[in-house]
Parts: structure tokens; sequence; C-alpha cells
């Protein structure tokens, strides 16, 4: 499934500034590469930097280590791995701050708020 990225308006951005709007495509040899660096990066990380996505893997294990959520964190970083564990790590991090362990093998929704 290709991932569209949406045009921004002209207004915002001067024309030699603007994104292409064309999708990225995505290897799946480079994305399958990319998951295993980052599985190896979460693992080479300090404990205190993943302990709450230690939890959170604890509490939901198909959620939290899901192919999915790994691309929607390396997506967000261009593919880097070690960029991507760091904000995955934060994000869960962030989560726990927030809203406690109790929420950190759920998917966030409106009503937690």
């Amino acid at each position: 499934k290709e991932r569209r990225s949406r045009p921004i308006p002209s207004g915002l951005m001067s024309s030699s500034a603007a994104p292409s709007t064309r999708p990225v495509p995505e290897d799946p040899a480079v994305v399958d590469d990319s998951i295993r660096q980052l599985d190896r990066v979460l693992q080479m990380m300090r404990p205190d930097e993943t302990a709450a996505y230690n939890l959170a893997c604890h509490a939901s294990p198909h959620l939290i280590t899901s192919r999915s959520l790994r691309l929607q964190f390396l997506r967000a970083e261009a593919f880097q791995p070690g960029l991507a564990a760091h904000r995955l790590t934060q994000y869960f991090s962030t989560v726990q701050k927030m809203f406690g362990t109790e929420l950190l093998g759920q998917e966030l929704r409106l009503s937690h708020l």
C-alpha cells in the first residue's frame, strides 16, 4: 500500500521550497532491513531510555511490536533506525508521563484526554 502525501497549499510555501507531491516508493527489502535495524537499536539502548517502551511491550506485545507501528516511526524519521528508535521510546515515555502505565499498551483515543 503506497502512502501519498498531501500537497501543501501554494500560498504557504514558495514554489522553490515546496516538497514533491509524488509518493516516496518503499522498497520492501529496505523496509524489512530498516525494521531489523530499528529492533537492534532498541536492544542496544540504555534501560532507562526504554523503560516505558518495555512496559508497553509487556502489556501489549502484538500492538507494540507490530510492523505497522514500527513503520510509522521509521517513516517519520526518513527510515533512519536510530532516530526512529529514539522517537519511539520518547513517545512511550511521554504517554507514561501523561496518562500513566495503564494506557501504555493501548492505542490512545480522544476519550483518554
